[in-house]
């Protein structure tokens, strides 16, 4: 029981983590793009967030994946 409920957390939590690293990102993206901003990283947190994020769903549907399998 606890080997398909622990993967099943996991999972879920990355994919739905990973769909608010990219919303996060786009609203920082659009924030940045209207008011501007000084911060130089500005371009490498939104590069990251989305890359994060990415990341973070493909991590998430290869633990379901492999649950599944």
């Amino acid at each position: 029981m606890l080997k398909i409920v622990v993967p099943l957390i996991i999972g879920l939590l990355m994919i739905i983590g990973g769909c608010y690293t990219i919303v996060a990102a786009k609203r920082y993206f659009k924030n940045v793009k209207i008011e501007g901003t000084d911060n130089v990283f500005s371009p490498l947190a939104i590069y990251y967030g989305f890359a994060i994020g990415f990341m973070m769903i493909l991590v998430g549907i290869s633990v379901l994946c492999v649950m599944f399998s």
